[in-house]
């Protein structure tokens, strides 16, 4: 199936297109089940095509969070039945206390894989009143729990949580608003970040940039409404709305900066 499919996906995703493919094969030739890392919803997508191909396989994901965007997948015949201890999740809550308002989304995951975790054991990251919820795979949920002592130099406690208590991701925002002369992802970058119009090409051809949780490196990739962007080491953007051409032929774009 590798060769005859592989090719249908970005030379980018043709590494996890090959595992994921070897994943649901064992699945599906030693009748047992599978279970991913966290992926993206980008990857997700890919998972649930893949699995798709195959007669009498399903795929449950599972984020901890009611509208989690970083999901597990486990995959497993059709007849199978699972229960939620299948996906082997643990939450935590990270109470800064009142430190909370110095830190922001990157200071708390930084703090995590500071302690040498992979991303992909990282689901969802909320930050919430006085602290951050977070989503871990069970096997490194212990080692956080003893060793993650302060987040931006501030100290942490940290306690596990139910998926019950974990609050409905409603996403803030931190609004843009601004013209621009044509919907080009390098101009985008350029407002959003207040980038140079160099600094903006380079950051998207040296792969710096993800356009809906792909890399993307066409300076000139036309966005559209809703279209998630993230720039390495700095806050992923949403635009909100596209407005119509004004007369001197600019584009209004509205752009939310995830808080």
């Amino acid at each position: 199936m590798q060769g005859s499919f592989i090719n249908h996906y970005k030379p980018d995703d043709h590494e996890f297109v090959k595992r994921t493919i070897h994943c649901i094969e064992t699945v599906y030739n030693q009748v047992q089940s599978k279970l991913t890392d966290f992926v993206d919803p980008s990857k997700q997508k890919i998972i649930t095509d893949l699995c798709n191909r195959y007669p009498n396989l399903q795929c449950i994901y599972q984020g901890a969070f009611p509208n989690a965007e970083r999901k597990r997948a486990l995959l497993l015949p059709e007849y199978w039945s699972y229960e939620a201890e299948d996906f082997q999740i643990r939450t935590f809550f990270i109470d800064l206390s009142t430190n909370s308002s110095f830190v922001k989304h990157g200071d708390y995951l930084g703090a995590i894989l500071g302690l040498g975790i992979k991303r992909e054991k990282i689901g969802d990251l909320v930050v919430h009143n006085t602290g951050a919820y977070v989503v871990t795979d069970f096997v490194i949920a212990d080692y956080i729990e003893l060793n993650l002592s302060q987040v931006n130099r501030y100290p942490a406690l940290i306690h596990e949580v139910s998926f019950s208590e974990l609050p409905i991701r409603e996403q803030e925002f931190h609004y843009i608003e601004n013209t621009v002369a044509s919907l080009r992802l390098d101009n985008i970058i350029k407002m959003a970040y207040q980038m140079s119009r160099n600094k903006a090409v380079e950051v998207i051809q040296r792969g710096y940039v993800k356009y809906n949780w792909n890399v993307c490196e066409k300076v000139d990739h036309v966005i559209a409404n809703d279209d998630v962007i993230s720039v390495k080491g700095k806050d992923k953007i949403k635009i909100i709305a596209i407005g119509e051409p004004n007369k001197k032929g600019r584009i209004p774009v509205k752009i939310g900066r995830f808080m």
